[in-house]
């Protein structure tokens, strides 16, 4: 067995729930911690899991915390230089609403992704009985996530798929180059040959 592994989203690439990641968690780590974040949630509320997870967190297999936490990229210009770091942010209420526990974040979240307050009610007493709601650290995600950007390959396809999100078909997107620049306190900056000006003339 290995030691402690801590789990974020556990998602596969089509958005869909990764049961396989959480029982590899089970069978090769002697302790899984899973971060329940809103996306982690909604994920599992949409597999049906919502009851696989009280399961699993009752039997020991699984610990859990919830933390309305969301990974995110942030970009800022200094001196006509783009800058990017990854970060993660707190999300401490709905929309025009008081500043929310971490409790009522949950159990809001669950009125709205499954629609029946019967439901909600009691996924949140069963839930709230069995995790904490103290928010964790960034666990070395800027850290981590740039040093994965830095590699050119991973760069390459990140690219690739930012641009596919934005609309722009896989025969539009023609580059040979990049380059990662790291910079001081997790930042980084990209140099590449992607003709952005024509990407907005053909598709503004």
């Amino acid at each position: 067995m290995l030691g402690n592994c801590v789990l974020r989203n556990p998602i596969k690439k089509d958005g869909k729930l990764d049961r396989g990641a959480l029982c590899e968690a089970l069978l090769f780590f002697s302790k899984a911690h899973l971060v329940i974040d809103m996306a982690t949630l909604g994920t599992m509320v949409e597999a049906g899991f919502l009851d696989d997870l009280i399961l699993m967190l009752k039997t020991g297999l699984l610990t859990g915390n919830y933390s309305p936490q969301a990974p995110v990229l942030y970009t800022n210009t200094v001196n006509g230089l783009p800058e990017h770091f990854y970060t993660i942010i707190k999300i401490a209420a709905n929309p025009g609403r008081r500043s929310m526990r971490n409790q009522e974040l949950l159990e809001s979240q669950l009125r709205r992704t499954l629609k029946d307050d019967g439901a909600a009610r009691k996924y949140y007493h069963n839930l709230a009985d069995l995790i904490s709601f103290e928010d964790v650290g960034d666990n070395g995600v800027p850290q981590l996530a740039r040093q994965d950007i830095c590699d050119s390959h991973i760069a390459m396809e990140a690219i690739r798929l930012a641009l596919l999100s934005k609309g722009i078909p896989q025969n539009e997107i023609k580059f040979s180059k990049v380059q990662v620049l790291p910079l001081d306190g997790n930042k980084f900056a990209v140099a590449t040959d992607i003709d952005f000006d024509r990407r907005r003339c053909i598709f503004s």
